[in-house]
């Protein structure tokens, strides 16, 4: 798939699933934190974690997060993930200001 049509299609996965509340909420969280995991989602969310991981991995399917790491955890795997979205249209339907970019200096 061409880069600009597969670029599409993210857009298109990721209006989707901002459609649902959960979804944004998670995204908010992650926006103000750093690395988290569904462990540490579902304290915050109140979710069981099977539920905050499935949100998760849409998000991650849609590229809005990216998994930074596992971790074995009792016969386990625990996933770590970051927020990732850069696109404008997206900060403005969280609610969230856009990152600042940093002004390039001349040299």
């Amino acid at each position: 798939m061409p880069d600009e049509a597969r670029s599409s299609e993210l857009k298109n996965r990721l209006h989707k699933a901002l459609g649902h509340a959960m979804r944004r909420t998670i995204l908010k969280e992650m926006a103000d934190r750093g690395e988290t995991s569904p462990t540490d989602m579902s304290k915050i969310t109140g979710l069981r974690v099977g539920q905050v991981s499935y949100h998760m991995r849409i998000l991650a399917k849609c590229e809005a997060i990216t998994m930074t790491r596992t971790r074995d955890i009792q016969g386990a795997t625990q996933h770590f993930y970051r927020f990732a979205v850069e696109d404008p249209w997206v900060f403005q339907a969280l609610g969230l200001a856009p990152p600042v970019q940093a002004e390039e200096q001349p040299t």
